[in-house]
């Protein structure tokens, strides 16, 4: 039991914690304004906003239960990085900063779509 306890107050007070907060934001709000498009332009699917939910909710759990694994088991190392050897910890690290800056990418994307398509549309 003080291994969980240990384990969430790290978790709430690491910038991991943060950035997996970040991350899981990032994916509601691409899920949003895709399905805010497609309702506009009246492309809604139930099945691919569903499929959406799904995904999102996949990488969220596997992203947490990798990074707790690999804080459970530390000295397990799964690559080498210009020589540089990097455990699972790390390497969920690198991958919640990946899914950042992606999601971050598709956002402001999605974001430009919406904002020419409404001057357009005036």
């Amino acid at each position: 039991m003080d291994f969980i306890k240990n384990l969430f107050s790290f978790l709430t007070t690491s910038q991991d914690y943060i950035n997996g907060l970040a991350l899981i934001g990032f994916i509601g709000i691409n899920i949003f304004l895709g399905s805010l498009d497609a309702w506009i332009n009246k492309e809604f699917q139930w099945m691919k906003f569903q499929k959406g939910i799904v995904k999102g909710i996949g990488i969220i759990m596997a992203t947490f239960a990798a990074y707790t694994i690999g804080n459970l088991i530390p000295n397990v190392l799964v690559m080498t990085v210009n020589e540089v050897d990097v455990n699972i910890t790390t390497a969920i690290q690198l991958t919640i900063t990946a899914g950042l800056i992606w999601y971050g990418k598709e956002i402001v994307i999605k974001l430009k779509n919406a904002i020419i398509g409404s001057e357009a549309e005036l």
